[in-house]
């Protein structure tokens, strides 16, 4: 069965309340002729939804999905640390007609953080698409593995003062001197 075809069934079905299973995420299109405009991908919040939808629980190594699977893992996962941490992002995908994409991208102050999800580490070498990178100022190039997925999870900027980001407590040991200092300040005002 198409997955399409799955969306649009559970929309039918649950109606209002698919808005809790499922999200849209829109393809990115600014000024790029060959930019896909109309794109969107949909992701389930919760991967066992998903694998009951699909009916299969089989282990990952026997899948023939695990690159989507850990692809819809890591960015319903990354939208949920973005809306915890109270970090507004602008959230798509972007793909051209020549076949070009980038799997998540968040935008942020007018600049770019770009994510490839790679589930294999070996094949964790792929290249951004240069048409993307010449077009747009991209602060952050990410391949995402089962090795580093934490670290874009749990490493969200809490909150920003005078452009210096800061993270929740446990993980304050990536902080700077300066950044840590300037933590501990706003604690005491708080």
């Amino acid at each position: 069965m198409n997955f399409g075809i799955i969306i649009l069934k559970l929309s039918m079905f649950f109606g209002i309340y698919v808005i809790y299973i499922i999200f849209k995420l829109n393809g990115f299109s600014r000024n790029l002729r060959t930019e896909l405009k109309r794109a969107k991908k949909f992701y389930f919040y919760d991967n066992g939804i998903r694998n009951a939808i699909l009916q299969n629980f089989a282990p990952l190594a026997l899948r023939q999905d695990v690159g989507a699977l850990w692809e819809n893992f890591f960015i319903s996962e990354r939208m949920k640390a973005n809306q915890n941490a109270g970090r507004y992002v602008n959230s798509y995908f972007w793909r051209t007609s020549q076949q070009q994409e980038i799997d998540y991208l968040e935008e942020c102050d007018g600049q770019f953080s770009l994510f490839e999800m790679k589930w294999n580490p070996k094949r964790a070498n792929t290249k951004f698409p240069a048409s993307f990178l010449s077009a747009y100022q991209v602060k952050d190039k990410c391949i995402v593995t089962p090795e580093n997925w934490i670290d874009w999870v749990t490493n969200v900027p809490l909150y920003a003062v005078n452009g210096l980001e800061f993270y929740s407590i446990q993980n304050e040991s990536f902080l700077t001197k300066t950044q840590k200092k300037s933590l501990k300040n706003l604690h005491k005002l708080a």
